[in-house]
C-alpha cells in the first residue's frame, strides 16, 4: 500500500486542536457538520505536506481581501468602483455574480491587467481594462475621470473604453470619449528624479463642436484590479498625493482644486465640485480616498497634457522629490523609454507573418516575456503571481532561449544550485515534486540553446544530486511492487490545476525527463559512468511508469493517461500531455496520448479551447496551446484553430489571464496577466514556423494553407535552435515558393526538413533542379542557401 502521508495526520491534528474542537465538544457542532469536515480531510490522496506553506501569505492576501472587499462594496454603491466591481456587482450587468454566503468578493468575471515597466526592472506595475493604474505591487490605484458640472464620466462604468499597446512594447494607452472631448492616458514605466516609477500622460482633446465647462479629476483609489487595498490616511496638497503620510503622486502641474475624504464620508467622487478643499482625510476601515481637479478648455480641437508620476515602492521618495518632478522632462522620459524597449529587443527573434493580429500579438508578448524576467527570477504574473515557481520557469526560460534572451536566461538558471536543498531536492514550493524534473530539464535546454560546456560543468553536480533525489524520492513511495504507484512520485499538491493532492503523472513524467536530462548532460561532458547510471535509472523510471499505465489501463477498459492512477478521466489529465509537449517521451504517434488528447477535446473542451474544471472554471490559454501543440506534431491544423480562438481570447492588449470566463470573457482565476500564457504563446508560433526533431531542423512543421497563397511571404530571423540561430525566408509568387537560408550553427544539424502547406511538384535546390513525385516535404543538406519549389 501507498504510505499514509501528512495531509490527514495534519489535518487531524490541527482539528483536535481547533475552534472546532471546542465547539464540537459543547455540541455547537453536530454530527453531519464534523462528518463534513472529516470528508474534507479525504479527498484526494494523503500527502505530506498537504499545501505548500510557501503559499499561505498569496492565499491569505487573496482571501483577506476578498471578505474586506465583501464588506466594504456592500454598503458603498454609490463610490466609483473598479471594473470589475462595476460589472460583478451590479444585477442588471450579464456579468453579475452572486455572493450569498460565501463572505468574501473576488474578481472572477474580468480577472484581466496589463504590466508595465522598465526594461530590466524586477517590478511591473499593471493597468485594468479601464486605465486604472496600480503602481506598487498590491497597492492602491490612480484613475482618471471627466468631470461636466455634476456629471462624473468614469470609465469603469463605461460600456466601451479603447486600450492598445504604443510601440507594441508595455507601454499602456487607454482612451474614453465624453461630453464631446477625449481622454487618452499612457501608462509607463521610468525611473524620475532617481526613483524608480509609473507615470501617467494625460493628454484630453476637444473633439466636440459645443462643449460645456469641465474638468479633469485624478483620483487616489483605495483599491486594485483584485479589490480593497488599504489606505488608512490619504493627502492631498498643490505638489501631489500623499498615502500614509509618504509621497505617492507628484503632479507637474498645480490643480485648481483638491480634496480628500474617508470611508465614512463617502467617497471623494460623491463631493467633487463641492469645494470641500480637504486635505487629510483618515479612515478606520482603511478606505481613504483623494482626487485633484484640473479645468480644461472649451475652444475646439483644444488640447492639455498632464503629467503625473508614481514611485514603484512606498516610501521611496524623498521630501524634495515632488519638486524634482515638476522640472523633469517626463516627454523625454517616454521618448527614452520607447527607445530602450526597441533596443533590447533588436537582434532577437523576428518572425514576419502574413497575419496581422498574430503578428502584433508576438511582438508585444516577446516583451511582456522580458518585463516578467527579474534577474534571478522569472515570475508568471506581475501581480498575483509575482513569485518563482520552477514549473512556471520551465516554460518562461525556454521562452526567453527561444526569443533571443540568452543573457536573461543564463542569469535564472544560474540560481538554480542555490535554490537546491543539501539533499539534492530543487525547492520553490515545499511537496511540488515535479520541481526537480523542471529544474533539471531547464538547466539542459540551456546548455542545448547555447552550447555552453561550461555552464553545463558548473551546473552538472547539481544535476547530479537532483537524480539522486528523484530516485530516493520515488523509491519512498511504497514498497509493494504491485502497486499502482511503485516507483512513482509520493502524493502531493503539484500544480493547482490538476485537482486534489494525488499520484500525479505529471510529476513522474518531468522527474523522468529530469533523469534524461541528466543522462544527456554526463553524454555532452563525457562521464561515461555518469552516462551509463542515468540511462539505468531513465529505464527503469520509465518501465515503472508503463507498469502503472498498463494497470491504468485496465481499470479504465480504455489505453488513456489520467491525472493519476486512482483517477478517472477528467479535466486533470490535462497534466499528462507534457509528456508529448514539451518533454517529448512519446512520440506523435503514441496511442494513448491521441487517444487521451482525444478525450479531452469530448469532455473539457468549451469552443476551441480547453476548459479547465478543476479551480480555474475557464478556458486555459497555456493549457489549450499545449494541447495544440501536440496536435501540431501530428499535422493536425485544428492547431491553427485553437491558437486563433486562443487569439481571440486575448486583451486588447495581447494579454491572458490563467483562466477566461465562458460568459464574460474575462479573467476568472489567477494573474490577470499570466506569464506561462505569454510564453506558451511564443513557443506555439515559433515551433509553427521552426522546431528541432531530434538530430534535425524542421523548418515550417505547419503552416496553413493560405500562407501560401501568391503575393505572401513567412520569415524567420536570428532564432535560436539547438544546432545555432536560424534565419529563413520564404516568398510566395506565381505558384512557386523561394526560400532562402542563412545560418549560423555551433551544432550543425544532420538534416533540414522543409514543409510546405501545400503539395509541391519539382524542387531547385541551389540552382539544381529535379522533379519531384506528389509531397509536401523535404530534405536537404544543412549547408543549403536557397531552394524554389512549384506548387501542384
Amino acid at each position: 500500500m501507498a504510505r499514509r502521508g501528512g495531509r490527514m495526520d495534519l489535518l487531524e491534528s490541527l482539528f483536535k486542536n481547533s475552534i472546532m474542537r471546542k465547539l464540537a465538544a459543547r455540541k455547537e457542532f453536530k454530527g453531519d457538520i464534523l462528518d463534513t469536515f472529516r470528508a474534507f480531510m479525504k479527498v484526494g490522496r494523503p500527502s505530506d505536506p498537504a499545501f505548500p506553506s510557501e503559499m499561505f501569505p498569496l492565499a491569505a492576501r487573496l482571501y483577506g481581501r476578498g471578505a474586506l472587499t465583501y464588506m466594504a462594496v456592500q454598503p458603498n454603491p454609490d463610490w466609483v468602483w473598479p471594473f470589475f466591481i462595476e460589472r460583478q456587482f451590479d444585477p442588471h450587468s450579464p456579468d453579475f455574480a452572486g455572493r450569498g454566503h460565501l463572505f468574501i468578493a473576488l474578481n472572477t468575471t474580468h480577472r484581466n491587467w496589463t504590466a508595465i515597466g522598465r526594461v530590466g526592472s524586477d517590478h511591473e506595475a499593471v493597468v485594468d481594462p479601464r486605465g486604472l493604474v496600480t503602481p506598487q505591487y498590491n497597492g492602491w490605484s490612480a484613475d482618471v475621470w471627466l468631470r461636466e458640472g455634476e456629471k462624473l464620466h468614469a470609465p469603469s462604468r463605461m460600456p466601451e473604453v479603447k486600450q492598445y499597446n504604443v510601440n507594441r512594447v508595455p507601454v499602456v494607452r487607454t482612451v474614453f470619449e465624453a461630453g464631446g472631448r477625449e481622454v487618452e492616458s499612457d501608462a509607463f514605466g521610468a525611473v524620475v528624479a532617481g526613483v524608480e516609477s509609473v507615470v501617467m500622460r494625460v493628454t484630453t482633446r476637444n473633439v466636440g463642436a459645443t462643449l460645456k465647462s469641465a474638468s479633469l479629476a485624478f483620483s487616489l483609489r483605495p483599491y486594485n484590479p483584485e479589490g480593497i487595498s488599504v489606505v488608512w490616511e490619504a493627502g492631498a496638497d498643490a505638489d501631489g498625493f500623499l498615502v500614509n503620510g509618504k509621497r505617492a503622486v507628484a503632479f507637474t502641474v498645480e490643480p485648481d482644486s483638491v480634496d480628500c475624504s474617508n470611508e465614512e464620508d463617502g467617497d471623494v467622487s460623491l463631493s467633487l465640485g463641492a469645494g470641500l478643499g480637504r486635505t487629510r482625510a483618515k479612515c478606520r476601515c482603511g478606505m481613504a480616498t483623494a482626487v485633484a481637479e484640473f479645468s480644461l478648455p472649451v475652444e475646439p480641437r483644444a488640447e492639455r497634457v498632464f503629467w503625473f508620476a508614481m514611485p514603484v515602492k512606498a516610501g521611496a521618495a524623498p521630501r524634495e522629490w515632488s519638486a524634482q518632478v515638476h522640472n523633469a522632462n517626463l516627454k523625454k522620459e517616454m521618448e527614452d523609454v520607447l527607445r530602450q524597449w526597441k533596443e533590447r529587443l533588436a537582434g532577437t527573434a523576428r518572425v514576419e507573418i502574413p497575419d496581422d493580429k498574430l503578428q502584433r500579438a508576438f511582438d508585444v508578448n516577446k516583451a511582456y516575456l522580458l518585463l516578467l524576467w527579474d534577474g534571478d527570477a522569472i515570475c508568471p504574473g506581475p501581480f498575483t503571481y509575482h513569485h518563482f515557481w520552477f514549473r512556471d520557469a520551465a516554460y518562461q526560460v525556454t521562452a526567453l532561449e527561444k526569443m533571443g534572451f540568452e543573457r536573461e536566461a543564463a542569469q535564472v538558471v544560474a540560481s538554480y544550485p542555490g535554490r537546491q536543498r543539501k539533499d539534492g531536492f530543487f525547492i520553490s514550493q515545499n511537496g511540488e515534486w515535479d520541481a526537480n524534473g523542471q529544474a533539471m530539464w531547464t538547466l539542459l535546454q540551456h546548455y542545448k540553446y547555447t552550447g555552453d560546456k561550461k555552464f553545463l560543468e558548473t551546473v552538472y553536480p547539481s544535476i547530479v544530486k537532483g537524480a539522486e533525489w528523484i530516485k530516493k524520492k520515488r523509491m519512498s513511495t511504497t514498497s509493494d511492487r504491485d502497486s499502482e504507484v511503485y516507483g512513482l512520485m509520493p502524493a502531493g499538491f503539484s500544480a493547482e490545476h490538476l485537482g486534489p493532492n494525488d499520484y500525479f503523472y505529471w510529476d513522474d513524467f518531468w522527474c523522468a525527463a529530469g533523469v534524461r536530462a541528466a543522462a544527456e548532460a554526463a553524454e555532452a561532458l563525457g562521464k561515461k559512468e555518469d552516462l551509463k547510471q542515468f540511462h539505468q535509472e531513465f529505464d527503469r523510471y520509465m518501465g515503472h511508469i508503463e507498469a502503472s499505465l498498463s494497470k491504468t489501463a485496465r481499470r479504465l477498459g480504455a489505453e488513456l493517461i489520467p491525472a493519476s492512477p486512482y483517477r478517472r478521466m477528467n479535466s486533470g489529465a490535462i497534466g499528462s500531455v507534457c509528456a508529448q509537449y514539451p518533454l517529448d517521451l512519446y512520440p506523435p504517434g503514441d496511442a494513448r496520448m491521441k487517444n487521451t488528447l482525444d478525450e479531452l477535446r469530448r469532455f473539457s473542451f468549451f469552443e476551441d479551447g480547453f476548459f479547465q474544471n478543476m479551480f480555474h472554471s475557464g478556458v486555459n490559454a497555456y493549457l489549450s496551446l499545449q494541447i495544440a501543440q501536440c496536435l501540431a506534431k501530428r499535422g493536425d491544423l485544428y492547431a491553427w484553430k485553437m491558437l486563433k480562438h486562443i487569439l481571440d481570447l486575448a486583451t486588447p492588449t495581447f494579454t491572458w489571464p490563467e483562466a477566461v470566463h465562458p460568459r464574460t470573457r474575462g479573467g476568472v482565476m489567477g494573474d490577470g496577466h499570466h506569464g506561462w500564457a505569454a510564453a506558451d504563446f511564443l513557443h506555439m508560433v515559433r515551433n509553427l514556423l521552426l522546431s528541432e526533431d531530434g538530430d534535425s531542423l524542421v523548418v515550417f512543421p505547419l503552416l496553413p494553407p493560405e500562407w501560401a497563397e501568391d503575393g505572401k511571404s513567412v520569415s524567420i530571423f536570428d532564432a535560436p535552435t539547438h544546432f545555432g540561430k536560424i534565419n529563413v525566408s520564404m516568398k510566395i509568387e506565381g505558384g512557386r515558393a523561394s526560400v532562402s537560408f542563412d545560418n549560423r550553427y555551433f551544432n550543425t544539424p544532420r538534416r533540414i526538413e522543409i514543409r510546405f502547406p501545400k503539395k509541391i511538384s519539382t524542387l531547385t535546390v541551389d540552382g539544381r533542379s529535379e522533379v519531384l513525385g506528389f509531397t509536401d516535404r523535404v530534405e536537404l543538406d544543412p549547408e543549403v542557401k536557397s531552394i524554389e519549389v512549384t506548387f501542384s
